[in-house]
């Protein structure tokens, strides 16, 4: 995807907000919580398509990118995570809270 492309969807994108910018990456809020963000490679930009990258920064496909996360106190990368706290996350994400 180009670079460019890439800024104009975020910017564009209601949940979406880029926090910072340096020659090697691009940090992504998720504004769903305010607890999220993920760091986007510039290589991993220019190589995937938007759509893979939209649903790796909503949480939906973590593989792609280096995911991180405020679940556990503060930003932490989410790939060495177990099953349990991958399962917290999401569910955070969809604000499923109810005890049952």
């Amino acid at each position: 995807m180009n670079i460019n492309a890439f800024y104009d969807n975020v910017e564009a994108h209601p949940q979406l907000e880029g926090i910072s910018i340096d020659d090697e990456a691009v940090v992504i809020k998720f504004e769903g919580d305010g607890r999220q963000a993920t760091r986007v490679d510039i290589a991993a930009i220019k190589k995937l398509e938007w759509e893979e990258l939209e649903a790796a920064m909503l949480g939906k496909n973590l593989a792609p990118l280096n995911y991180m996360s405020r679940v556990v106190g503060y930003y932490s990368l989410t790939k060495n995570w177990n099953a349990s706290k991958l399962g917290e996350l999401r569910d955070r994400q969809h604000g499923n809270y109810a005890i049952t």
